[in-house]
């Protein structure tokens, strides 16, 4: 009795694992915007990311556009003391 509980919990927990789904991103439903869509750029050297929301091709809620920082790799130097 006991393992059937356990395997009923475990199948339980891999159903609703499974039904999880993200919010599609970039979507279009007769060629018109829908939903999230997120765009990246470049304007004079200096990189964007826009978040901006669309139903039925007209935007629904003000945009948002941040800055990303390009990632700049420094190098270690160690230097050792010498008395």
């Amino acid at each position: 009795m006991k393992n059937l509980k356990t395997l009923f919990l475990l199948l339980f927990c891999g159903l609703m694992l499974l039904s999880c789904k993200s919010k599609p991103i970039n979507q279009k439903i007769d060629k018109k915007k829908e939903g999230v869509w997120i765009d990246s750029y470049s304007q004079d050297g200096t990189n964007y990311k826009s978040y901006e929301y669309y139903k039925n091709d007209l935007p629904v809620k003000n945009g948002e556009r941040t800055l990303t920082e390009k990632s700049t790799k420094q190098k270690n130097i160690k230097t050792e003391s010498v008395s």
